[in-house]
């Protein structure tokens, strides 16, 4: 899939001069970095009255304020802070996957063919290459998610809750991850890492002032901006890369307007999903909710880390394909668990349904364009992820890694 989408997307760049979307499966050329480049200006003011609100700063800051720290450190401490971010962005993926290979290797003497895969499903999957080219923060939200789960794997309780909540200060989703703490009894840990979200948001509302009231109210301009831009409105330009669930109804409906209705149409009758959005408000946390209670609290932790890291990547409103980078660890625990736990794996999971979870690792790493008819994208990952998540659903998985079995005893002598 990588050869045919790069393939084509050559092909009309240089053959045919065509313009984007046919020239890259990855977002708009003539906004590259724009996730970090539009917000520089405005948080090098910081400090400043004002700073949130002042519309001669450019765009309005779209995250929650503890992440404004992550671009006023490079910024501080960096003449180019872009060419900083692209490094470090650079630098933490390949050395994880160098780290995991090595991991891999010493504990499960993983063949060579397999730590090749590994590597060609960073170097070729789209996540990634898409977080980069749009110089998303999400880098850091994924290593925070994955210090926290390798303190949680070596049951570093208090230091897990600190990196997950360091994670989700900054953007909301990954606070799922507390409900990891649960089937251990961990109470003081998922009550530590609710309790440093809080505190870390306050911290940051405070600091950037003038009161922790004022910056909310300052905030507010942004929510609305971000609520009218990208999740009320029919941003078509983003949608196809958006893999939430509610973006499966919204290109639904246009894709049936489209057929219904004329181009010019849409320029007097704009699509707004307020009551859809208001209807999802509800679904979303309601179904959840009942998920975890009815099936997944009682599953191994491989299923719920799993199944969690799934729905924090297909439950918020939009869901763009930088943060399909936190499956990459669902990848991860997923290949642990067929090395480590062989014979488990087999009792856990027919060929049928193995065969179709490597299907959806596919699809959801590939960089889906001409393929997915270069408006399908996200849906279309979307759907594997939704596949996904119902083998993890259906499949108890105890894993060595999570300790739902113990470890094999090395032989002596």
């Amino acid at each position: 899939m990588f050869v045919i989408e790069w393939g084509y997307a050559g092909y009309h760049t240089l053959v045919l001069h065509a313009a984007f979307p046919a020239t890259t499966p990855l977002f708009n050329p003539a906004v590259r970095f724009s996730d970090w480049t539009n917000f520089t200006p405005r948080v090098s003011h910081y400090g400043e009255p004002g700073m949130q609100v002042r519309t001669d700063l450019g765009y309005p800051y779209p995250y929650p304020l503890p992440s404004i720290y992550i671009f006023l450190l490079f910024i501080r401490l960096f003449p180019h802070s872009l060419y900083a971010y692209i490094a470090f962005t650079v630098l933490t993926f390949a050395v994880a996957t160098l780290i995991f290979c090595i991991y891999l290797y010493r504990r499960t003497h993983a063949s060579r063919l397999i730590l090749i895969a590994v590597w060609l499903t960073l170097l070729l999957g789209s996540p990634a290459q898409f977080l980069l080219n749009r110089g998303n923060i999400e880098v850091f939200l994924w290593l925070f998610v994955l210090l926290g789960l390798v303190s949680f794997v070596r049951d570093w309780k208090y230091l897990a809750a600190f990196f997950f909540a360091l994670a989700a200060c900054m953007k909301i989703y990954p606070a799922l991850f507390f409900l990891l703490f649960l089937p251990r009894r961990q109470y003081k840990a998922a009550a530590l890492g609710v309790a440093l979200t809080a505190g870390f948001s306050l911290a940051a509302l405070a600091a950037v002032g003038p009161t922790i009231l004022g910056a909310l109210h300052d905030m507010s301009a942004a929510a609305v901006f971000l609520r009218h831009v990208e999740i009320v409105a029919l941003n078509e330009s983003s949608l196809r890369f958006d893999h939430s669930l509610l973006a499966i109804w919204k290109q639904a409906l246009y894709f049936v307007l489209e057929l219904s209705h004329p181009r010019h149409f849409y320029s007097h009758h704009p699509l707004i999903f307020s009551r859809s959005v208001a209807v999802y408000s509800v679904l979303a946390p309601v179904i959840f909710t009942a998920i975890y209670l009815l099936r997944l609290r009682a599953m191994p932790l491989l299923n719920q880390f799993m199944a969690l890291t799934i729905f924090s990547v297909i439950l918020p409103y939009v869901s763009y394909e930088y943060t399909l980078v936190h499956i990459y660890l669902v990848f991860a625990v997923f290949i642990l668990f067929l090395l480590q736990d062989g014979d488990t794996a087999l009792a856990a999971l027919t060929d049928k349904n193995l065969n179709l979870v490597m299907i959806c690792f596919a699809i959801v790493f590939a960089p889906l364009a001409y393929l997915a008819l270069e408006h399908f994208q996200g849906q279309i990952k979307c759907l594997a992820l939704i596949a996904l998540l119902a083998v993890t659903l259906l499949s108890p998985m105890p894993s060595t890694l999570f300790g739902d079995r113990p470890a094999p005893v090395a032989p002596t002598g």
